[in-house]
């Protein structure tokens, strides 16, 4: 599904804008939306509609900071 990854993208986007407005500094950040490249829950262990899908898929909807410091790759 094409519009996950766009809007993973954007939540990786929003977290990085996020944190170089309150004070992290000038520095490199790269971001990468994963969409269903790489979930916690499967969707075929969702059972149910609506809400609860919602519900038992949210751990997908999540951000992976890493930092790693000066000179290293």
């Amino acid at each position: 599904m094409r519009s996950n990854l766009k809007l993973s993208q954007a939540r990786a986007e929003a977290v990085r804008d996020y944190l170089k407005a309150n004070g992290l500094p000038d520095v490199p950040i790269t971001v990468r939306g994963m969409g269903a490249a790489d979930p916690k829950v499967p969707l075929s262990d969702c059972a149910g509609s609506g809400q609860e899908q919602q519900d038992c898929l949210a751990p997908n909807r999540r951000v992976v900071i890493s930092v790693r410091r000066a000179g290293q790759a």
